[in-house]
């Protein structure tokens, strides 16, 4: 069970609060994944990824059972697609979701304003869940995804992988979505003994992390390639290292102390952990 901080169902939502926590219920999870798989479609990143149509309800297939379930719904030539890339799936209702194999292998945040949920991000575990199967994270299992000799054995201790972090477009999603999700995340991951993230993240990602915004100390530990429909680069961040060096300025010494779960000016907006 989690602290409540990490609940946001059923909570009043005031206008000038984002939300921000675990997506735990269905309606959560599915909200999530349309706003994933909304952005991909708009950004072009499933230009490529194979489409099917499901007589199922999402809400079955995305609940904990949901990896086996979906499985026994497909052929053995669309599991193998399944299995390596992911499927848009069109379930009944006309819901249409991105999933893949990490769905059930991750823990998944959520932001919620008084328009809807409005943010997305999720933490692949490697090791932790024992109710599924685990596989290796996906940047170290896609073959295109080459890591630098050097980092190979330094990037393979790590145990968690950032994916899927994304919000809508327009103005009800403010950079403070973006702010509040990883805040989230790291309260989690060091509720886990998470140290480490490593990703392979759109490059457009990168230079908004590296920004004056953030300044997150990114380590690119491989080349860029054409990932999920766009350049992306492998990434390792040292959570504390970057929350140090954050601390050289004074406006970013005050998100490392709001990242580490500080109370501080400014940041009145959030509710969460």
């Amino acid at each position: 069970m989690f602290e409540p901080n990490y609940y946001i169902t059923n909570k009043i939502i005031d206008d000038d609060k984002i939300y921000f926590g675990l997506a735990l219920t269905p309606e959560e999870k599915i909200n999530r994944l349309i706003i994933v798989t909304n952005r991909y479609i708009q950004e072009g990143y499933l230009e490529n990824t194979s489409f099917i149509k499901l007589n199922m309800k999402a809400e079955d297939v995305i609940a904990d059972n949901g990896l086996s379930l979906v499985l026994d719904h497909l052929s053995s030539d669309l599991i193998d697609v399944f299995m390596k890339y992911g499927l848009l799936i069109e379930f009944n209702g006309g819901i249409k979701l991105y999933l893949d194999k990490y769905h059930w292998q991750s823990e998944q945040f959520v932001a919620k304003n008084k328009t809807g949920h409005v943010g997305s991000l999720r933490l692949i575990l490697y090791n932790h869940f024992s109710n599924e199967k685990t596989f290796l994270l996906p940047t170290f299992t896609n073959n295109h995804i080459v890591l630098f000799p050097e980092w190979k054995e330094r990037a393979g201790d790590v145990k968690a992988e950032l994916s899927q972090f994304a919000k809508v477009k327009g103005p009800q999603a403010s950079t403070g979505v973006s702010i509040g999700l990883l805040r989230t995340a790291y309260q989690l991951s060091k509720k886990y003994g998470i140290g480490e993230w490593i990703a392979t993240i759109d490059n457009k990602i990168i230079k908004l992390l590296s920004s004056y915004v953030f300044c997150i100390d990114i380590t690119k530990i491989g080349p860029p390639i054409e990932y999920l429909g766009s350049l992306s680069t492998p990434v390792l961040i040292n959570i504390n290292e970057t929350l140090k060096n954050m601390e050289d300025k004074r406006s970013n010494k005050l998100l490392a102390d709001f990242l580490r779960g500080q109370t501080v000016e400014g940041f009145e907006w959030y509710v969460g952990p």
